[in-house]
């Protein structure tokens, strides 16, 4: 069974209201790992990057010439790419 990424987040999303209406003292906020992991799935099906399997020290891929790339994504309401420009990379 596979998923789609968007509707992914929206079901992580549904349970995070879910946890917050009836846990009020906490956030559930979705952070580290997870968001960066669904952030470099985005990037390497939008952009000409393999993304490494592993962890790399500074890198998270290359490009298709070789350079090294690092992926930076955060979340507040959803995860997206930034609405007014698309960068290279």
């Amino acid at each position: 069974m596979s998923i789609a990424i968007q509707d992914a987040v929206k079901d992580l999303l549904r349970i995070v209201a879910q946890l917050q209406a009836t846990y009020p003292k906490k956030r559930f906020t979705l952070d580290g790992r997870l968001i960066g992991d669904l952030g470099e799935t985005l990037v390497e099906g939008a952009y000409d990057v393999e993304i490494f399997e592993g962890l790399e020290k500074h890198q998270d891929g290359k490009s298709s010439d070789g350079s090294p790339v690092q992926i930076k994504a955060t979340m507040q309401r959803a995860l997206t790419f930034p609405g007014d420009h698309v960068p290279d990379y």
